[in-house]
């Protein structure tokens, strides 16, 4: 017998003890690709036998267009964001709700408008948990107190923040006061610095900040705009030479 006929004798043979289930694979606990922080728990419990298996999300044709059904965001993990029932944050709101999150704070120094307190209310009957918080970041102990706030009702750990908290106060450069430097200053830097420093041994996946195009170009009357979201991208930057997740966004048409 060559060496060909060999191999085919030895392929046949194992095809039919796989047939006849002598040969089976290794046992395998499967994850779906949102829940890969549960897979690398599971694997550090070191119980296992086989194989833990992640499984991409499956690829569909919507119109013509080849896309995947991925959940950036989970079920397991309390999302922070900022500035939240502004026009800015609801819309992401939106957004992390068909994305897979459900447990969401949104920070804001004035209670919601009406027209907001009903997209919660439809989302919270949607299966979400949308919170309110109303607060002024731009205070150490208020952050401090929303992180607390967290664990206090028994909320899954927080994992992520999109930090969209902002005020406008223009002026030209002779006519900026100390006061209007700080009416902007206190929610977008303040804010962000506060949040980055109470934030730093917790696991997050990550933190995305609203900065804006002005800091690129400039504006005029924007002077206090333009340096606090230059802030925010040099806060990015940072937290990215730490290893630490960050993303500033640079909003604009």
């Amino acid at each position: 017998m060559d060496s060909s006929d060999e191999t085919g004798h030895l392929f046949a043979e194992m095809e039919k003890y796989i047939h006849d289930g002598i040969y089976t694979g290794l046992p395998s606990v499967n994850f779906p690709l949102d829940q890969v922080r549960k897979a690398f728990y599971h694997f550090q419990e070191a119980k296992h036998i086989g194989k833990i298996v992640v499984s991409m999300p499956r690829a569909t044709y919507l119109n013509g267009k080849l896309t995947l059904k991925h959940q950036i965001f989970n079920t397991e993990s309390t999302y922070l964001i900022t500035g939240g029932l502004g026009g800015l944050g609801v819309e992401v709101t939106k957004w992390m709700l068909t994305k897979g999150a459900k447990h969401i704070i949104l920070a804001g120094r004035r209670p919601p408008l009406p027209r907001v307190q009903k997209l919660i209310a439809d989302w919270n009957a949607a299966g979400g948990n949308v919170l309110v918080k109303q607060t002024d970041i731009g205070v150490y102990a208020n952050c401090v107190g929303l992180l607390e706030e967290i664990e206090v009702m028994g909320l899954p750990p927080l994992r992520g923040i999109m930090h969209a908290a902002g005020i406008i106060s223009d002026n030209f450069v002779p006519n900026q006061t100390w006061d209007s430097i700080e009416t902007v200053f206190a929610p977008k830097v303040y804010g962000a610095w506060y949040l980055h420093q109470l934030t730093l041994n917790l696991p997050l996946e990550f933190f995305v900040f609203f900065s804006s195009m002005t800091s690129l170009f400039g504006m005029m009357g924007q002077c206090n705009h333009v340096a606090a979201n230059r802030f925010l991208d040099s806060l990015a930057n940072s937290r990215e030479s730490m290893g630490l997740p960050s993303l500033s966004i640079n909003w604009g048409n």
